[in-house]
């Protein structure tokens, strides 16, 4: 019987593209993924393979990753930055002279991409590229988190699109070709669509992805229906359980920026994601944009008024 069981192909990470061809060709049901020194990463499936999916991976085959440190810990950046592509400075408030100064030192001291963040106006960005010697990237939007409490609590908003748009308005005038990462309040396919349009290369999700199988959080049911916990960092459940310890640690913040609660299961993050890239197709294609960089130039923007009169749905902003 052993004679008529072949042993599984394996393939390395790097080859997974030759993979899922391999089993669409029907040679294999599944076959095995292994890194250069074989040890075993996963198995894909012929079923698998009709889901294509195509993840941003280094030249080494490794999913891109990116580590959020405190400006102030350089220690820290230095450990993780041989294993990180991106290392993104984790403050609240990024406009501020001592963050800004100690990302000055941080900036020198890694070799993975900066993104500075999070910065909520056109000053800032100036400040930013001014002060910081090399920045990669900016983590736009103050308070807009669908958790975020700091526009109640202390007063300070800046509204993701406004924020994008006044950053990249910024970046343009200074010269610098810089990606925009938009956090904040990001709800839909078209809220993202509309990010994009502002100014930003890429989004930051939270609440659209805590539902889904793949978040930390577990899974409870209240009634017949599931659901998932899902808090903010500077919730005071979070600042209880040392969960943010740098951004908000209790000697320097005393009072909660977030809440807690929890949002309806969604299943698996895959099936969130198709339909997330299928609605931004969708809106990339109705701004005639086959890039984001065409939506840049093509978008335009108006102001939405609530219809009292027939014809006056719309009116064009200045």
């Amino acid at each position: 019987m052993a004679e008529l069981v072949e042993p599984p192909k394996a393939f390395d990470v790097r080859r997974a593209e030759e993979a899922l061809n391999f089993l669409e060709s029907g040679a294999a049901d599944t076959v095995a993924i292994v890194v250069s020194e074989g040890a075993y990463v996963g198995t894909v499936t012929f079923d698998s393979s009709l889901n294509r999916v195509t993840p941003s991976l280094d030249p080494e085959g490794r999913l891109v990753v990116a580590a959020a440190v405190s400006p102030f810990d350089v220690e820290r950046a230095k450990l993780l930055d041989r294993y990180v592509d991106a290392v993104v400075t984790d403050v609240a408030h990024f406009h501020n002279a001592e963050a800004m100064a100690a990302a000055k030192v941080m900036a020198k001291e890694v070799s993975a991409d900066f993104v500075v963040g999070n910065i909520g106006t056109r000053e800032a960005a100036v400040d930013a590229l001014t002060i910081v010697e090399r920045v990669d990237g900016f983590r736009v939007g103050i308070a807009g988190g669908s958790i975020c409490t700091t526009s109640s609590v202390g007063g300070a908003y800046a509204p993701t699109l406004w924020a994008v748009a006044s950053v990249r308005d910024a970046a343009d005038q200074h010269g610098a070709d810089v990606p925009i990462i938009a956090d904040g309040g990001i709800r839909s396919s078209g809220d993202i669509v509309k990010a994009l349009a502002a100014g930003a290369s890429s989004v930051m999700l939270g609440y659209l992805l805590a539902g889904t199988d793949e978040a930390s959080a577990p899974l409870i049911r209240i009634g017949d229906r599931a659901y998932k916990p899902y808090r903010g960092m500077a919730s005071r459940g979070a600042m209880e359980r040392r969960f943010a310890v740098d951004r908000y640690t209790r000697a320097s913040k005393r009072v909660a920026e977030g809440v807690e609660g929890v949002v309806e299961y969604r299943g698996s993050v895959m099936s969130v994601l198709a339909d997330l890239a299928e609605g931004i197709r969708a809106g990339l294609g109705y701004a005639g944009a086959s890039n984001i960089r065409e939506l840049w130039e093509k978008a335009r923007f108006g102001l939405a008024i609530p219809k009292q009169v027939p014809g006056e749905l719309f009116r064009t902003g200045q």
